[in-house]
């Protein structure tokens, strides 16, 4: 893998990126984790969790509190002005973080674009639970292959005892 696309923005949920621990599509090629771990390795870059990621830019920018509130305001919102109107006061925050110095340009757009996103999937995971409901109440039937959500973290170690502790032998 090149190197230059291992430095590439991290994994937004969508599975199409190296830096993260979902499979991913590299050049247009399903790469499994366990390669990109160890072409990373070998890169010399750090594998960096989506969610150790976002702690860190949220604490170094020092409005965790507020997000807290936003966040749970916007898991809330029946209507899709409320996750804008939360993405609208992250957006605020982050620029004020940056215009504080606690934040870079370039930390204040990834934190937001994080928080955007996950405003944006519990959003719309919340109204797809909704559909699936009301479709299997007018068809007389129940669905199957409801949404199930998952996560996995990554420990913080060595891309061989990475490997070793999520796919154990």
């Amino acid at each position: 893998a090149d190197p230059a696309d291992l430095r590439r923005e991290g994994c937004r949920g969508r599975g199409d990126s190296p830096v993260c621990g979902h499979r991913g599509a590299l050049l247009g090629v399903v790469v499994p984790t366990e390669l990109l771990l160890r072409d990373a390795a070998l890169a010399g870059v750090e594998v960096v969790s989506p969610v150790a990621e976002r702690a860190r830019l949220l604490a170094k920018s020092g409005e965790g509190p507020s997000v807290d509130k936003i966040l749970a305001a916007a898991r809330e919102a029946q209507g899709v002005e409320g996750a804008r109107a939360a993405q609208e006061a992250v957006r605020v925050l982050m620029q004020a973080a940056q215009q504080a110095g606690r934040l870079t340009a370039e930390e204040a757009e990834e934190l937001r674009s994080t928080l955007d996103l996950e405003i944006n999937l519990e959003f719309g995971a919340r109204h797809e639970d909704a559909a699936l409901a009301a479709y299997a109440a007018r068809v007389g039937r129940p669905v199957y292959g409801e949404q199930k959500r998952i996560s996995v973290s990554l420990p913080d170690a060595d891309p061989r005892e990475v490997l070793a502790a999520v796919f154990p032998a």
